[in-house]
């Protein structure tokens, strides 16, 4: 399926991180991801009508939790791999991308318990590294697609990332201020970094700081690009490139209501600038978009926890910010892509 697609397209990223259901797992407890199930369920429903919408295939990308707290409690890191050989089949067959999503968990003997370790990190780069060496021996290719655990990524992971030969990052979220993650009441180190310098398109991060684009600036096509260390001067993402794709984000007031809420629920987090997330009430999730899609060459990269189609309280709120984002784009030319396909048409 396909057909000639106009210049101002629009790119749309969809991120779907593949994890357990919940975060501080029981270990050796090796239960199903429901969450999983019912998202692969899910986007085969919902593949035909993006393919309808957009005249061309919908291809999705998935985010695979393979570090070592997965290979701790299930005795193989690429247990979801294995377990869910049958989805991942078909999810390839569609030409979708598949890529690592690792948290930073460290398992305490001491205190039987999980520690979230990002201060660690000696820990995070053996969590980054062994979820990429997985994910080359399970698949039998190289891994070019990464999404840090809990938004979190900096300097040295950023840098870990680019010599591990991966091309995208769909990490940074821009406009947001440091905060701790988010996990009340758990065992966590280390802060997000603060990601207001972050560009609000997809950019050649210089080597000296990822948070920035290399000194080549815009390209022309209003994608900041191609520097010294990239090596691929097409700028299709092809090999030798490494490309910063940030998420979908806008600075929007969502009402007295809901910034009473968050600030009561989150605690010292600062709610200036949202992300496009499938969780939010649909109305806010539609000025988010709104926001992203004012802009001069606007694309949509969104990321989704597998585990939401699995919470009832949330799962009505993600069919309904689908339902909104078709309507928003059934005028427009758009496409769901791969990111490899997204720095190809938005170059």
């Amino acid at each position: 399926m396909s057909r000639a697609l106009p210049a101002d397209v629009i790119p749309v990223i969809f991120c779907f991180d593949v994890e357990p259901d919940a975060f501080f797992i029981h270990p050796g407890q090796r239960d199903p991801w429901p969450g999983f199930e019912a998202t692969f369920a899910f986007v085969e429903r919902m593949r035909p009508r993006w393919e309808a919408l957009t005249g061309r295939a919908a291809r999705f990308n998935w985010f695979l939790r393979l570090d070592p707290q997965i290979e701790y409690t299930y005795g193989d890191a690429a247990w979801v791999l294995r377990h869910y050989e049958r989805e991942f089949a078909v999810l390839q067959s569609h030409g979708d991308e598949l890529g690592i999503h690792p948290h930073g968990y460290r398992w305490d003997a001491s205190e039987s318990g999980w520690v979230l370790d990002y201060a660690n990190q000696s820990w995070v780069d053996h969590c980054v590294r062994s979820s990429a060496e997985h994910f080359a021996r399970a698949l039998g290719r190289p891994c070019r697609a990464f999404r840090g655990g809990d938004r979190w990524i900096n300097q040295a992971t950023a840098a870990l990332v680019r010599r591990l030969g991966i091309t995208y990052d769909l990490t940074l979220e821009p406009g947001h201020t440091e905060e701790a993650p988010n996990h009340p009441g758990e065992r966590v180190t280390g802060t997000i970094p603060d990601m207001r310098r972050v560009p609000l398109t997809p950019y050649r991060p210089h080597d000296d700081d990822y948070q920035q684009a290399d000194s080549a600036g815009l390209n022309g096509s209003g994608v900041t690009g191609s520097g010294a260390n990239g090596s691929g001067a097409n700028g299709s993402g092809g090999s030798g490139t490494f490309w910063t794709i940030p998420l979908s984000t806008a600075r929007i007031n969502p009402g007295l209501t809901r910034q009473v809420y968050y600030r009561f629920r989150y605690p010292g987090r600062q709610f200036a600038v949202w992300t496009a997330l499938f969780s939010h009430h649909p109305a806010m999730f539609e000025r988010i978009v709104a926001g992203v899609l004012a802009r001069p060459r606007p694309y949509l990269a969104i990321p989704m926890r597998t585990n939401a189609l699995a919470d009832p309280r949330i799962a009505p709120r993600v069919a309904a910010n689908l339902e909104t984002l078709l309507r928003m784009l059934g005028s427009r030319a758009a496409a769901v892509v791969t990111p490899a396909d997204a720095i190809t048409l938005l170059c």
